[in-house]
């Protein structure tokens, strides 16, 4: 019936592929916005590539620190993003930066004040008679950010941190 409708070259033929192409584009494209969707936790290093790296913790021990800092002595390590394009809970995001954090041997994260951005992209659709309509939807993109920490015990602990994250807190 397809091939039928698409070989006669008729009219009705012809606007059925344009929205056949339509409907395709469309799935590509918002495949390609699901696939861009970031799932994993960036980390920048506040010190050199060659600097000491420590050995990982357990994400279920690594503290988040929302409203307050440590009141023990710290050294910061580096920087810790994650942008999500959806409704992700705060438990989630939290648990993402524990796990983060435990890989690069950090004991807490202090979390910084989240960046939402919501984008209003106009984009085409077409109705049943193959009229373009074009809808404008919203859509909120939000980075949330933290410090990964290394508990100090000593002066001697300190001694052994690369010499950009030698800072007590």
């Amino acid at each position: 019936m397809l091939k039928k409708i698409e070989e006669s070259g008729s009219l009705a033929g012809r606007i059925f592929s344009l929205k056949l192409c339509a409907l395709s584009a469309c799935a590509l494209v918002a495949g390609a916005l699901l696939c861009s969707c970031q799932t994993e936790v960036n980390y920048e290093p506040l010190f050199n590539a060659g600097a000491k790296a420590f050995a990982p913790t357990n994400p279920d021990s690594v503290e988040i620190f929302i409203t307050k800092r440590p009141t023990y002595p710290y050294a910061e390590m580096g920087v810790l993003s994650f942008e999500t394009f959806s409704d992700s809970s705060a438990s989630d995001i939290y648990d993402r930066f524990r796990v983060a954090a435990a890989k690069i041997g950090a004991t807490g994260v202090i979390m910084l004040p989240n960046q939402t951005v919501i984008n209003s992209v106009p984009h085409v659709s077409y109705d049943y008679y193959g009229n373009p309509i074009i809808l404008d939807t919203p859509t909120s993109d939000t980075m949330y950010k933290g410090v990964a920490i290394r508990k100090v015990d000593s002066a001697a602990d300190i001694n052994n941190l690369p010499p950009a994250s030698k800072q007590m807190k």
